[in-house]
């Protein structure tokens, strides 16, 4: 039903560990959120296996603060991947070029995407 490529996905395709670290400080109506998770090493497994694309592990921070300016009204301002952390560019991994490797440097197999830093604001409303 699945070819040998495929089955591989499933094997490899998402890291054997994760770890996550977490902490919040809050001091009266301010609220800071520091998380850093460390995905381990993930394959795109290709039909020739010298061909496999290796992605290393990579620890990824994200940072929340949050203002209460009252108690139904919290402002926050954050950002995940805030030191703008990519998966190696796999470009040169392709011998096989393809629409798909021309548009993109990264491999689609990052546990953590390949879009970078994203920057947020937000405003939470309770009733």
């Amino acid at each position: 039903m699945f070819s040998g490529t495929e089955l591989r996905r499933f094997e490899v395709s998402t890291p054997r560990n994760k770890y996550n670290l977490s902490a919040t400080w809050t001091h009266d109506a301010l609220r800071t959120t520091l998380r850093t998770t460390r995905y381990g090493e993930t394959q795109d497994p290709s039909s020739t296996p010298e061909l496999n694309e290796v992605l290393k592990p990579k620890w990824i921070t994200d940072l929340d603060v949050a203002y209460a300016t009252t108690d139904n009204l919290t402002l926050s301002l954050g950002a995940n991947n805030i030191f703008d952390v990519y998966p190696d560019p796999t470009r040169e991994n392709v011998e096989e070029v393809s629409t798909f490797s021309r548009l993109f440097a990264y491999s689609s197999f990052s546990p953590y995407g390949f879009n970078g830093r994203y920057v947020y604001g937000k405003i939470e409303m309770k009733f």
